[in-house]
């Protein structure tokens, strides 16, 4: 009997593997009401008569130090383990790549242009790209503004000497740097397609 007992023991001592089911399977073994050892000294050992007695003493002596030793072993097992865990955890691991962070940031008036651009898009604004130097066609004309305004004086904007490919000089007044807005916002909705505001 003590034999089938102790191999049971052991199948159940070879599942346990974190601190949760040791403690279930110490107690269900050793516990001091319902531990399988007291079961066995209560059922066994007391209402045996004296012949038996020392018998099923010296065998139940022999389980309860194996299975001491086991459930030490066990736990020293289990603990060093759960202490290896948290070492590997808490371990840096050098030969990994770090982490790459940006470097540097935009300037501040180049964030309040991209918030300004976000505005009028979400409107209905398109962003549209261009040329920096413009005909006065494009520049003023074709957004409607006329000849003898006081945006196209020369105070208020830049015309530019230029030469063509051949080298020859281009008439002045005919070029010049486009006004202030860097870039033009086309407003596309339904209403108003093609409306362009400089």
């Amino acid at each position: 009997m003590f034999a089938e007992i102790r191999a049971r023991f052991d199948a159940e001592s070879a599942a346990v593997r974190d601190e949760a089911t040791f403690k279930q399977f110490r107690d269900a073994w050793l516990g001091r009401k319902s531990g399988v050892l007291a079961g066995i000294t209560d059922n066994w050992l007391k209402p045996a008569t004296p012949e038996l007695k020392r018998t099923v003493g010296a065998g139940l002596n022999e389980l309860r130090s194996h299975v001491d030793s086991q459930i030490e072993a066990r736990r020293v097992a289990i603990e060093s383990g759960a202490e290896e865990a948290a070492l590997a955890m808490d371990r840096v691991d050098l030969s990994l790549p770090g982490v790459v962070r940006p470097v540097g940031s935009r300037h501040l008036i180049r964030q309040v242009f991209q918030e300004i651009e976000d505005i009028f898009v979400s409107i209905g604004f398109s962003v549209v790209e261009g040329p920096e130097i413009e005909t006065p066609y494009y520049n003023f004309e074709a957004l409607n503004i006329p000849e003898f305004h006081p945006v196209r004086d020369d105070m208020d904007t830049f015309y530019v000497e230029a030469q063509d490919a051949s080298g020859a000089k281009i008439a002045p007044g005919s070029l010049l740097l486009r006004t202030p807005t860097p870039r033009r916002y086309r407003f596309t909705p339904w209403k108003s397609a093609g409306r362009r505001c400089g």
